[in-house]
């Protein structure tokens, strides 16, 4: 068989946890410099090539921003930050402006979140029980529910397209698997 065109888009960014918009025009992703990630984004040219990084997400020396995800329609990104005092906690990030606002703050680490299709809530992985399970934010409401209730770890949660199931990655004894479940 053919293999797939595979093409370098940035050199020397050391860029990592790319998400692409919905409309194949911008991406996301994170830089790491000297031991800090930023949240940035870079337009995708007529080429296919990407402009440079607009940084969103300009984080102190040593504090992380990673695992971007578009909102659906393209507006907002959803991030897991580490910030200084150990929170690690979500965000949203409004692309055109920059301007941000943390869904949770506490001494949970809070990580991997990713949206539903109808840009309503935010699922993301949370050790606030002492184990890796799920959590929803109703991004109407701002009330967090837990999801999963595993033994051993529940992590990078999806929304699949149709919006009626959430797939993740588990941890269990053999390692990790892929998991799903119904969403009602």
């Amino acid at each position: 068989g053919d293999e797939p065109e595979r093409r370098r888009l940035t050199e020397g960014l050391r860029a990592l946890d790319p998400d692409v918009r919905r409309d194949g025009k911008q991406i996301t992703y994170s830089i790491n410099r000297r031991g800090t990630q930023f949240l940035a984004v870079s337009d995708v040219n007529q080429e296919g090539g990407l402009a440079a990084p607009r940084v969103l997400f300009p984080t102190p020396a040593y504090q992380l921003a990673q695992t971007p995800r578009y909102s659906p329609d393209g507006t907002q990104i959803a991030v897991s930050a580490w910030q200084e005092g150990g929170f690690r906690d979500v965000w949203i990030v409004d692309v055109a402006t920059g301007a941000r606002r943390a869904l949770t703050h506490d001494r949970a680490v809070d990580l991997q979140p990713s949206w539903s299709p109808d840009g309503k809530t935010i699922y993301f992985s949370s050790d606030r029980t002492g184990i890796h399970n799920l959590y929803a934010y109703d991004l109407d409401t701002d009330k967090t529910w837990q999801v999963t209730n595993v033994e051993s770890g529940a992590f990078m949660p999806e929304v699949a397209p149709e919006g009626d199931r959430l797939v993740y990655i588990g941890y269990g004894s053999e390692g990790f698997d892929l998991y799903g479940l119904p969403i009602d």
